[in-house]
């Protein structure tokens, strides 16, 4: 499995479940998760997720 980067509100909806998650990109994250792919976050993101 490829490694893949996770923008802002993907990484989001993922971790909460959130159902605005395409079913495409839910399933590559599960992959990931069980098949040791990496998702690689920018730190971008954290600061988006702390100060938005």
């Amino acid at each position: 499995m490829p490694d893949a980067v996770a923008d802002t509100h993907a990484l989001i909806w993922y971790l909460a479940n959130d159902p605005r998650l395409s079913p495409l990109a839910s399933r590559y994250f599960d992959e990931c998760e069980t098949d040791g792919g990496q998702i690689r976050v920018p730190t971008i993101c954290a600061i988006e997720i702390i100060y938005l």
